[in-house]
């Protein structure tokens, strides 16, 4: 048996017929986790975590969910984590905030 994934939603017409309206969402879904759950997943403090959200930002998908919440993607989470284990020289080419005067 085989699972797929709902691409589209069936919708009846009223006269027997019916509707597939595609779901764009089902096509790149995002998982989006608390700020705090993706501090922990990388074991960093909060300001660490800020300095790299700043310096990754193309990596690492972050929305404001309101003033004081930050959502943060949970596949680019997963691809910066594979990135800097494949990498050891990966922050060497990406500046890093609040490096700036130390060796």
């Amino acid at each position: 048996a085989s699972i797929g994934v709902c691409l589209a939603s069936v919708l009846p017409r009223g006269d027997g017929s019916f509707i597939l309206r595609p779901d764009p969402t089902s096509l790149n879904p995002v998982t989006w986790i608390a700020r705090k759950k993706a501090r922990a997943i990388l074991n960093m403090d909060s300001a660490t975590f800020g300095r790299v959200l700043e310096a990754c930002g193309d990596i690492i998908a972050h929305r404001r969910k309101s003033p004081k919440r930050i959502e943060v993607s949970l596949q680019g989470l997963n691809e910066f984590q594979r990135l800097i284990a494949e990498d050891p020289e990966f922050w060497d080419s990406r500046p890093f905030p609040g490096r700036k005067g130390r060796k």
